[in-house]
């Protein structure tokens, strides 16, 4: 029996809330932090240079995506350890919502005024806290799809509808200032009293969200029942304790040679485009010679553009399998990046150049927002079909630790290039030469990322998943 539609739209909350107790700590720290002159917040850490090279901020966030790096894909093999029979995704999900949401809020939370020393130790512990927290509810809830998802097109669907709230919960979460604002003038509150208060209403909104899917779903995981029609669990391996130790269950995993391409793939555009996002602003303001308020715009067109396209992809990916669309992806991103690469240069005007490129680099965003989720669930269930081993929990947490290790090359290649200055007026900017470096290495990941995809043979896994009902 499939699980129904409002149980599927109680298990997408569970990503909203997550998303945006994790907007503060992921997007807001280094602003409050390192404040850079700004009377806006207090110096709570030290704001010197430890060794030459760090600063404390800058290592504490180091710290903190070390843990969010490492720990996706501990947790998912433990929570694929856990017996079945009382919630074995679930179970995870309600030990962490609650901890995740009150650590988003102490990360802003320093103990003294003064002792800096203090501060930045302090701080470091709960930012890991609150990483480890997003893993242990983040991994588990993720493998939950092929449970809730009978059929392909239905994990698709949800994947899709991830996607959605996930761009909802990060528009709200933009807006924090806006409503640190609201708060100053109508409350009469101070700016560091009122954002603290956002982020607290933040938190306690997305602890709420999180946790209903928890308990809503609790007992069984997909179905909340655990009837005896087979609504619990998508395949009779979800009951099946596994105790196969971490190594293994790592080895079993990257032994499927789809996965492995495919995750090879997906790490390349996550490299890629987190190059393009890290120097879009200079794109836009070197290459183009706009302002940055054009940046801006542009930015917002491609989010909206991203959104908008969503369920497109979904009813594409019906139609024309999810290989092909993804295919498709990657060269409409290199074909975007070949005519970025000269940028500045065409006789169309430079606004008309930078929306035409926004919203050509929108569709592949979109595609590689909505499908790799579904693509990553696919293959465990098919795994699981083979082996007779329910291993999604480490599926997750290694797409998870490749999705985060492709952004953190982009955070170190990056500023490499952008350190090659020209200096224009009274201000140092990256050369236009740079940052058309930028993105030719950004398209050589991509058109890797595309060999690559050739290994993942989709036919082959439906064969696999065609018994489903």
């Amino acid at each position: 029996m499939d699980v129904s539609i409002g149980r599927k739209m109680v298990y997408v909350l569970g990503q909203f809330g997550m998303v945006l107790c994790a907007y503060g700590a992921g997007k807001l720290f280094l602003s409050f932090y390192v404040p850079n002159g700004s009377p806006i917040f207090p110096v709570y850490i030290s704001q010197g240079y430890i060794a030459g090279l760090f600063t404390a901020a800058g290592l504490i966030v180091a710290l903190m995506r070390l843990v969010d790096l490492v720990a996706g894909p501990l947790v998912g093999w433990i929570s694929d350890r856990r017996p079945g029979r009382d919630g074995r995704r679930t179970h995870f999900m309600t030990v962490a919502a609650v901890p995740l949401a009150l650590f988003s809020a102490l990360v802003f939370l320093p103990p003294t005024r003064n002792a800096l020393a203090l501060n930045a130790v302090a701080v470091a512990v709960v930012g890991i806290l609150f990483y480890a927290s997003l893993s242990l509810y983040a991994v588990p809830y993720l493998a939950l799809i092929p449970e809730l998802g009978r059929r392909s097109r239905d994990r698709v669907f949800i994947s899709a509808s991830l996607a959605s709230v996930t761009a909802l919960a990060s528009l709200l979460g933009n807006r924090v200032y806006t409503i640190m604002d609201y708060a100053v003038t109508r409350l009469g509150l101070g700016p560091l009293a009122s954002f603290r208060l956002v982020i607290a209403g933040f938190a306690v909104v997305g602890g709420i969200a999180m946790l209903a899917p928890a308990l809503v779903l609790g007992g069984r995981d997909g179905s909340g029942e655990g009837d005896a029609e087979g609504e619990g669990a998508a395949d009779s391996g979800h009951d099946a304790d596994v105790r196969e130790p971490f190594s293994s269950s790592l080895s079993a995993v990257l032994s499927d040679r789809h996965f492995r391409a495919y995750l090879f793939s997906d790490a390349m555009f996550r490299v890629a485009a987190a190059c393009v996002v890290t120097g879009f602003s200079w794109y836009v303001t070197v290459l183009l010679s706009l302002p940055r308020r054009s940046a801006d715009l542009f930015l917002i067109l491609v989010f909206f553009s991203n959104l908008a396209l969503y369920f497109p992809v979904c009813v594409a990916a019906r139609r024309l399998g999810k290989r092909k669309v993804l295919f498709i992806a990657f060269l409409l991103m290199i074909a975007a990046l070949a005519c970025a690469a000269f940028a500045g240069m065409y006789s169309v005007s430079a606004t008309v150049q930078g929306m035409m490129l926004s919203f050509a680099v929108s569709v592949p965003y979109a595609v590689f927002s909505v499908l790799p989720n579904a693509v990553v669930a696919d293959l465990s269930v098919a795994s699981e079909r083979k082996t007779g081993t329910g291993r999604a929990g480490a599926y997750f947490g290694v797409h998870q630790f490749v999705m985060r290790s492709g952004e953190l090359v982009a955070g170190i290649i990056v500023p490499v290039f952008l350190s090659m200055r020209a200096v224009s007026g009274h201000e140092a900017t990256p050369s236009s030469s740079s940052l058309r470096a930028t993105i030719v290495v950004a398209a050589c990941f991509l058109a890797v990322g595309f060999l690559s995809l050739f290994g993942y043979r989709e036919k082959e896994v439906t064969a696999v998943l065609e018994g489903e009902s």
